[in-house]
């Protein structure tokens, strides 16, 4: 019986974190998203029109980038078979050739 209560307070443990863990991130990425805002504002303020646009620009590909690289790995990560090891290898050295690209 103490075995069925430690493990049912074990996911309720792993439930706990995984909302924290959200919450947290959700937190993360607000605050980036307001300091990437103000530093737009700031750009805009000191930049001529045209050179602001390159900076608008040059932001909207790389959010665009971002987002592309986040959600494809999470995704991968989520769909990625544990028994594989040669198909975990190469999604490993995909995922860091990414990350350095960016």
């Amino acid at each position: 019986m103490t075995e069925l209560s430690s493990s049912s307070s074990l996911g309720m443990d792993n439930e706990q974190r995984a909302k924290r863990g959200a919450i947290l991130l959700v937190i993360a990425r607000l605050v980036t998203r307001f300091i990437s805002i103000g530093a737009m504002i700031v750009l805009a303020r000191k930049l001529e029109p045209a050179m602001f646009g390159i900076v608008a620009l040059s932001d909207v590909f790389w959010t665009f980038l971002q987002g592309l690289s986040i959600q494809g790995m999470a995704v991968r990560v989520v769909q990625v078979d544990d028994t594989d090891e040669a198909a975990f290898k190469r999604f490993t050295a995909a995922a860091l050739g990414w990350q350095l690209a960016m």
